[in-house]
């Protein structure tokens, strides 16, 4: 399905946020989604406050709405009804919501399915996955696309799809939630391109210092000099980073080999940081005159580097596993086209857990009516797609596995 200019929901529990990323709102009040993060967690506005929300604790203003939110809930007390249409359970089962009323709602345990009342239930909330930089480069997807190699990205409409590099003049490669992979950019409205530079830099922003010349050697890459300053945009895998110069205004960002700078300050939840361990103060107490003086011992020269490291292999850049085409397939058209495809391996850690719940039951949650499932039944007809047809890039000291040729004819008796 398409995106509209715009999705609105209304919440039907409060809310109370945990940081500052988060959204607060109280039952009834009405947000505009931005875009999603994952099955569970959206980020959206409510007038002029922005931040992140679960969608669960919400429900399309639309019947027409493409994201159907599923609403898991925990038994908070024991129910035990003598209707025989209604749902019996005791404290601590979870229950999957599937239908909505002004006074009781439907729900199924396993393969029972039966009716109950709102007030005996508080909402499961998933972990929430970390708030994106908004300097980071993305863009939001505006139809379904479902890959068919696994080296390709399948995301849903209004999924935000994180941008890492471009293939070539139709492909790219993206990340959604935790899994990288390929995908056409038909698909996506791009919000941050990769080229743009933010305006202003805060004086606590992720950086990096510049210990040895880098020549940029793809057009995505972000030329180095020795001893500039560099702002860290995101971190690619453990061997590179996207960031930009600030010491060259005018250049725009790109990666860069993690092995050639110094961090100054790193990116929140870098897991490949490693922070060195604080130095011991030295004794400020002076030698007594009873002490004889020791003449300080020989401080050895420092070492020195004459060439610079080798950078490893770019991110997601392997050689190609299958050197023959394979059919794609396009969505809504029933076409098949060729490709070449080189296959990209998702190098993207899993986001932290947080647990914890955060919100208020609503005793009358509002009338309204939900499916269940995270997106659309079935995915609607999409852009056509060009097939893509790159060839895997190799590194100065890298070089991808060469394709074996065909084993030659034998010879004629």
């Amino acid at each position: 399905m398409a995106a509209k200019d715009g999705l609105s929901f209304v919440a039907i529990f409060s809310y109370k946020a945990t940081d500052a990323t988060e959204l607060s709102f109280e039952k009834g009040d009405v947000l505009k989604l931005e875009c999603r993060l994952d099955p569970d967690w959206a980020e959206g506005s409510k007038g002029d406050k922005k931040g992140l929300f679960p969608l669960c604790l919400t429900v399309g203003t639309e019947a027409s709405c493409p994201i159907k939110p599923e609403l898991r809930v925990r038994a908070r007390q024991a129910y035990m009804p003598k209707q025989s249409d209604h749902l019996s359970f005791i404290t601590g089962d979870e229950l999957l919501v599937t239908w909505r009323g002004s006074e009781l709602w439907e729900g199924k345990i396993k393969q029972k399915v039966g009716l109950f009342p709102p007030s005996h239930v508080d909402p499961i909330l998933s972990p929430r996955p970390p708030r994106p930089s908004p300097t980071e480069p993305y863009a939001v997807a505006i139809a379904d696309f479902q890959g068919v190699e696994s080296d390709e990205l399948s995301f849903h409409v209004w999924d935000r799809v994180g941008l890492r590099r471009r293939i070539d003049a139709n492909w790219w490669e993206g990340s959604h939630a935790t899994t990288v992979g390929i995908f056409p950019i038909k698909f996506v409205r791009v919000v941050v391109d990769l080229n743009t530079r933010p305006q202003g830099v805060p004086a606590d922003a992720p950086r990096a210092r510049v210990l040895f010349n880098y020549e940029a050697l793809e057009a995505d890459d972000l030329a180095l000099s020795e001893g500039d300053v560099v702002a860290l945009v995101k971190r690619l895998d453990a061997d590179w980073f996207r960031g930009y110069s600030l010491a060259d205004p005018s250049q725009r960002p790109g990666i860069f080999p993690a092995s050639h700078v110094e961090i100054i300050k790193a990116l929140p939840d870098d897991p490949h940081t490693k922070h060195a361990p604080k130095r011991p103060a030295p004794p400020s107490a002076a030698p007594s005159k009873a002490t004889p003086t020791l003449s300080p011992a020989p401080v050895p020269a420092p070492t020195t580097h004459s060439h610079a490291p080798s950078p490893v292999p770019r991110p997601a850049d392997q050689p190609a596993a299958r050197a023959a085409a394979t059919p794609l397939v396009v969505p809504g058209q029933g076409k098949t086209a060729t490709a070449i495809r080189p296959r990209l391996e998702p190098r993207r850690p899993a986001p932290p857990a947080q647990a914890g719940s955060r919100f208020s039951h609503a005793d009358s949650p509002a009338p309204a009516s939900t499916g269940t499932g995270s997106a659309a039944a079935t995915p609607t007809p999409g852009p056509s797609i060009t097939p893509r047809m790159p060839a895997p890039r190799a590194h100065s000291s890298y070089t991808p596995a060469s394709t074996p040729s065909a084993p030659a004819p034998a010879p004629a008796p």
